[in-house]
């Protein structure tokens, strides 16, 4: 969060603070992600953290286990090694 702060990276992090970073968290230097971004000279981004931080937040956005999920397999070539999958009877490989 303190890097989008002080880069004034706005669009990261607003995705930070939706996925549940805390604007509260101060740095070595005891500044929070807010106080950065406005030392930095990027009041609007400050501003826009601010605004989000104060909009309530559904918990059930937060209540899914990602890590459950499985990894898709992927495909192998007779080969041994990975397979592209745009290639196909309509997509010959280069030097077919």
């Amino acid at each position: 969060m303190h890097c989008a702060a002080y880069k004034g990276e706005t669009l990261c992090g607003l995705a930070l603070i939706r996925m549940g970073a805390d604007v509260r968290v101060v740095d070595k230097r005891e500044r929070s992600p807010i106080t950065a971004a406005i030392t930095a000279g990027f009041r609007e981004a400050a501003k826009a953290f601010e605004d989000e931080a104060a909009r309530p937040r559904d918990p059930s956005l937060f209540s899914t286990n990602i890590t459950s999920a499985a990894p898709t397999p992927r495909a192998e070539s007779e080969n041994g090694a990975e397979a592209s999958e745009d290639i196909g009877r309509d997509n010959p490989p280069d030097g077919a």
